[in-house]
């Protein structure tokens, strides 16, 4: 099974929160930064993970 985990993180945390999953998760995962790439093949995995930073009661408009 392929995992994606795509992430944009505003200070790290959210980036650290991905690696850790990443180390829980059985198969294939891979990590993405959207501030290196924002159009993530989606098609290529069997199952996608989002996270980010929320701000002010918004996640980033990366994520959006």
């Amino acid at each position: 099974m392929r995992t994606l985990i795509i992430f944009s993180s505003s200070h790290g945390t959210t980036e650290k929160a991905a690696q850790l999953l990443k180390k829980q998760l059985n198969g294939e995962v891979e990590l993405i930064n959207l501030k290196k790439l924002s159009n993530p093949p989606l098609s290529d995995y069997d199952s996608v993970i989002l996270g980010s930073s929320i701000y002010a009661g918004s996640v980033k408009s990366k994520v959006k």
